[in-house]
């Protein structure tokens, strides 16, 4: 509740509708709530609200966007040091568990403190990339 800054209110599911809406190619379905009865609370007062669906603590997370896939699953590249000095960009095949859309839970192939590494190209790189059919100067490294 926005009146009602970070607590939290229990509701039940009364009802997900079978139609979606869709708006730029996303399709939402309207749920109807009812929240368990508050005396704080008021008609017309605006809300928020999160559905979890599942929920799993104290594991390691990475955004989906560095999640690479082809026909042998899914991978990233990690960074790792060589003898004598410099490193290497080696690719490490992960199973990936839960996800909230934005980060995925890694169950296996990466440990924590591994440095993952993926290559961003912005959008208007990827616009010139597109149109000029080559990959720009402008392609970054990030590590994460």
């Amino acid at each position: 509740m926005d009146a009602l800054d970070e607590e939290e209110f229990n509701a039940v599911i009364e009802h997900i509708s079978g139609i979606g809406n869709n708006v730029n190619g996303i399709t939402t379905y309207d749920v109807t709530l009812e929240l368990e009865r508050d005396d704080r609370l008021f008609s017309g007062m605006n809300a928020a609200s999160t559905i979890v669906i599942r929920q799993k603590d104290n594991v390691l997370l990475i955004p989906l966007e560095i999640i690479e896939e082809d026909e042998n699953g899914e991978y990233v590249y990690i960074i790792e040091d060589k003898e004598g000095g410099g490193s290497e960009r080696t690719r490490v095949d992960i199973t990936t568990g839960i996800s909230d859309g934005i980060y995925a839970e890694v169950t296996s192939g990466l440990s924590e403190g591994d440095m993952v590494n993926y290559e961003y190209v912005s959008a208007m790189e990827a616009a010139m990339m597109r149109f000029m059919g080559d990959v720009p100067n402008g392609r970054r490294r990030r590590g994460f």
